[in-house]
């Protein structure tokens, strides 16, 4: 048993009760935290896909070995562990429940960030797709915290040297794939693109976002347009066929956020590339209202796309209030599009709740560009 103390706060200690290679290691206990912590993983990320990777299409599921299981369970219990924590702060912020739900934000980053979470060198494909999927989910609790609850959370050195080695890798896994004779860019990449700015947003870190914006402005390209020029949409997401809308929707919730947080820090949005980007809401929104609108590019059957993949409605709203399409797929599930974990769960606090009226004081930009 190793006590950790925890360097930057004077509020807590940490007591380790396990090594923690090995999945379902015993919790992690955080004073004054009611909520233990999951082990930290510290192992490889040797995690198969749930799809068959011998289909071109990547649709079929097939089982997993109890291992891969294991490992992205930790890995999900400390992500989504800590949405609900920072949502919990969020929605009992005047009160004792919402500082105590801070504290265990602070305390569960401070865990994995001195164990070095999440950062060994041996990953299959779908460990690397994890660990960014992780970044981009603790990234935007932050990010979120910050802007609801400003100045609420202690620095920690620490947690914050920590996120930048989970960037950097990032950057690492996925860098070579914007060469152009990669032709399975995807929204693998978007998510690392939203990860590592997201990142940099909070380190103040421009040179995260000039390498997100790189990621963007590919996908922006990747877009095939109809000839009207009122849809468009990404190839390889409509290659997985009965799963199109579905990757299409899961695709936009990065490409919205990179939206959103690119242009303010000084990567701004031509008419072209806005259009364009219009373009594939329009066909998304289509996916679902009217599938008959784009059926020539829809060619199968598609599996309903779930609420929560459309959480990209409440922040594209808010830039695009008046925007149709949009408009009318938000009101088709009644506005119940929140609450994404990988996108830091509730976004309706940080953006504001589209349709309203009322304009959210979103400032997503780098705090050394803040005035």
């Amino acid at each position: 048993m190793r006590v950790l103390k925890m360097t930057g706060f004077g509020l807590l200690s940490l007591t380790l009760m396990t090594a923690c290679s090995t999945p379902h290691a015993d919790a992690i206990v955080v004073e004054d935290c009611p909520k233990l912590v999951p082990a930290p993983w510290t192992g490889p990320l040797l995690i198969e896909s749930k799809y068959d990777q011998s289909e071109a299409t990547k649709t079929t599921l097939r089982e997993r070995s109890e291992q891969s299981e294991a490992i992205q369970e930790q890995v999900t219990d400390f992500t989504k562990g800590l949405v609900r924590l920072g949502d919990y702060a969020i929605n009992n912020s005047d009160d004792a429940k919402g500082k105590v739900a801070l504290t265990c934000v602070s305390g569960w980053l401070h865990a994995w960030a001195t164990e070095n979470a999440l950062l060994h060198e041996e990953a299959t494909k779908t460990g690397v797709a994890v660990r960014k999927w992780a970044l981009a989910s603790i990234a935007s609790v932050l990010l979120k915290l910050e802007q609801v609850l400003p100045g609420r959370l202690p620095a920690d050195p620490a947690s914050d040297k920590w996120l930048q080695a989970m960037a950097d890798k990032v950057v690492a896994d996925y860098d070579r794939r914007l060469d152009p004779g990669f032709s399975y860019f995807n929204n693998h990449d978007y998510w690392a693109a939203w990860a590592v700015a997201s990142t940099g947003l909070l380190l103040d870190k421009r040179d995260y976002l000039t390498w997100a914006d790189a990621r963007f402005r590919r996908a922006l390209r990747q877009l095939e347009l109809s000839s009207s020029g009122q849809y468009a949409w990404l190839p390889n997401e409509i290659g997985r066929e009965h799963l199109a809308a579905n990757y299409t929707h899961y695709a936009l919730v990065p490409l919205v956020m990179l939206a959103a947080a690119l242009p303010p820090n000084g990567f701004e949005l031509n008419e072209a590339d806005q259009s364009r980007l219009d373009a594939l809401v329009n066909f998304a929104a289509q996916s679902v209202l009217d599938p008959d609108q784009v059926g020539g590019v829809l060619k199968k059957d598609q599996k309903s796309v779930p609420d929560y993949k459309l959480a990209w409605l409440i922040p594209w709203l808010q830039l695009h209030p008046t925007h149709s399409l949009a408009k009318a797929l938000y009101l088709d599930r009644d506005g119940d599009v929140d609450g994404y974990s990988q996108i830091g769960g509730n976004l309706e606090p940080w953006f504001g709740e589209p349709l309203t009226g009322k304009q959210s004081d979103v400032r997503l930009k780098l705090p050394g560009d803040r005035s």
